[in-house]
């Protein structure tokens, strides 16, 4: 499906809004792409939406929180395309409650799909990547772990702990070749966001530049992390919220 030497990228996530813009934004930069999702729904329309741009995309299946649905997500991946030299984990669930609300198997849903997921899938591609000597790792946390979020402490702590994670392993992986670093998106125009009442809305929408995000803003912050002019940029956190967090 790829072409020859087209770097392969993963994107978790890849059935949702912001994951099928990245997919498509990779895939018109030279990616060979892999969308990785837990909806075949979602997978079956980011595939469409591709092939109708002429674009190629490989589709799998998988819980991020699975270590072994991982594992069979990557080896369908390799058998179609090869060793992955990209991996974006924007795989991610929004969970709004009241904090006295928010029971234990709550809050492990959350931990497990985000910080688990980007674990499990870390761990599978990072053993070709250092052997390769090189690659792009691009984690999502959320404008939630900086300046909070009401209604949902839960959600901001895990995305707090994927941005810790990923300082602590560009420090590691680094040397071997390696840059992780995160996307911080603000509020993006998406189905998942449409969740968000219209109260929440304005306070979004209250940031400098005067409007939503959209996905594609947050995809073009990923091509760059994942391009050739971003070698020397590692452990490093891209806000794309319009200014809201500064």
């Amino acid at each position: 499906m790829s072409a020859d030497n087209a770097p392969i990228a993963v994107v978790t996530g890849g059935g949702g809004g912001i994951g099928r813009e990245i997919c498509k934004t990779l895939a018109r930069r030279g990616h060979a792409v892999s969308a990785w999702d837990i909806s075949e729904e979602g997978l079956g329309q980011t595939a469409d939406e591709l092939a109708a741009d002429g674009l190629a995309c490989h589709v799998t299946t998988v819980d991020v929180a699975d270590p072994d649905s991982v594992a069979a997500a990557l080896a369908s991946t390799v058998d179609d395309l090869g060793s992955p030299a990209v991996l974006v984990h924007a795989a991610g669930q929004i969970d709004f409650c009241d904090f006295e609300d928010l029971d234990a198997g709550r809050f492990r849903r959350m931990i497990d799909v985000h910080v688990l997921g980007a674990v499990h899938v870390m761990q599978a591609v990072l053993p070709s990547m250092t052997e390769a000597g090189h690659g792009r790792i691009v984690n999502f946390g959320s404008v939630a772990a900086f300046s909070g979020s009401a209604r949902h402490a839960h959600y901001a702590a895990a995305k707090g702990a994927i941005v810790a994670m990923s300082k602590a392993l560009a420090k590691g992986y680094g040397p071997r070749g390696v840059t992780i670093n995160c996307v911080a998106p603000g509020a993006i125009d998406t189905n998942m966001f449409a969740q968000v009442d219209e109260t929440a809305l304005s306070y979004y929408a209250d940031n400098p530049v005067g409007r939503i995000g959209r996905p594609e803003d947050v995809a073009a912050a990923v091509a760059y992390l994942v391009g050739p002019d971003s070698g020397f940029i590692t452990g490093s956190v891209l806000h794309v919220n319009g200014g809201m967090y500064l």
